[in-house]
């Protein structure tokens, strides 16, 4: 099924529809991490920063560090959510999420998670809490 994806994709892009936006990249990424071809999802990230300027999208952003972070790359994970602080975005809920599904599943328990829940505004809490 994945492959019917790229094709998918190779073909919009050849007549012209890729896109304005990178959700089509982004739900492929998402795609490839749940299968565990990390390597393709890298390879459509590095697609999206080709055509849309070298910038990925927070959506796209979150899609590659949920694929890193379920993959074990724990490493490269952080390195591109500490890029997101760089450039000024601010991490969403899934963000978020993506970072401690990674940090539970592979018992990463260091001081880069507590610089992660530290970053968390206090009124992140207030407007993003279950009822």
């Amino acid at each position: 099924e994945i492959e019917k994806a790229f094709k998918a994709l190779a073909e919009m892009e050849d007549v012209g529809l890729g896109g304005t936006d990178q959700h089509a990249y982004s739900t492929l990424i998402d795609a490839c991490g749940r299968l565990g071809q990390i390597d393709r999802a890298c390879e459509v990230a590095g697609l999206v920063k080709k055509r849309f300027g070298g910038d990925l999208s927070l959506e796209t952003t979150n899609a590659l560090l949920y694929a890193l972070g379920m993959a074990g790359q724990v490493e490269e994970a952080f390195s591109l959510y500490n890029g997101l602080k760089k450039r000024s975005l601010t991490p969403s809920t899934i963000t978020l999420s993506a970072i401690t599904s990674m940090c539970l599943k592979h018992r990463v328990l260091d001081r880069r998670v507590e610089e992660v829940c530290c970053s968390i505004p206090s009124y992140w809490f207030r407007t993003h809490r279950r009822l």
